[in-house]
């Protein structure tokens, strides 16, 4: 079953190719930064939680961050295609005005 459903099926992190010890690190990582909580989902299943992700959490300020991760995402499968006199990873600096 895949998102939005009221329950999430769980897959066991190992059965979907992640590792355990680099999930640790993440936790340990999210811990430090102060994260409230973290959810990771693979094709509609979730991988790993921690944190309280049942409850509502204002991510106004990660909008951007967010739209432009997922259009990244979209770009590498394909599903965008971009026109640009420039590749995309050239800095924005080098390029002639």
């Amino acid at each position: 079953m895949v998102y939005p459903t009221p329950h999430w099926e769980i897959l066991e992190p190992s059965a979907a190719g992640w590792s355990a010890d680099l999930l640790d690190k993440a936790r340990s990582y999210a811990g430090a930064a102060g994260s409230s909580a973290v959810m990771i989902v693979q094709h509609g299943r979730v991988i790993a939680e921690w944190g309280d992700t049942s409850r509502r959490t204002d991510v106004a300020s990660i909008r951007k961050s967010l739209l432009s991760a997922l259009f990244g995402i979209a770009i590498a499968e394909g599903r965008v295609k971009l026109r640009t006199r420039w590749p995309i990873s050239a800095s924005m600096t080098s390029h002639p005005a």
